[in-house]
């Protein structure tokens, strides 16, 4: 399933989103999303160690 983080990462629940997702899933990142992928960041760590 592909999934979309179009807000910021501090306005987005991203413990909920990561529950939803499955391994082999996909996120993209959009808009204010993109925040969520800055270089030793808050929310790269936890995207990173998603399934």
């Amino acid at each position: 399933m592909l999934h979309t983080l179009s807000v910021s990462p501090w306005h987005a629940d991203i413990a909920a989103m990561l529950r939803l997702m499955e391994h082999g899933d996909d996120l993209v990142l959009l808009s204010d999303g993109v925040t969520a992928a800055i270089a030793d960041g808050r929310f790269l760590e936890i995207l990173q160690s998603a399934p």
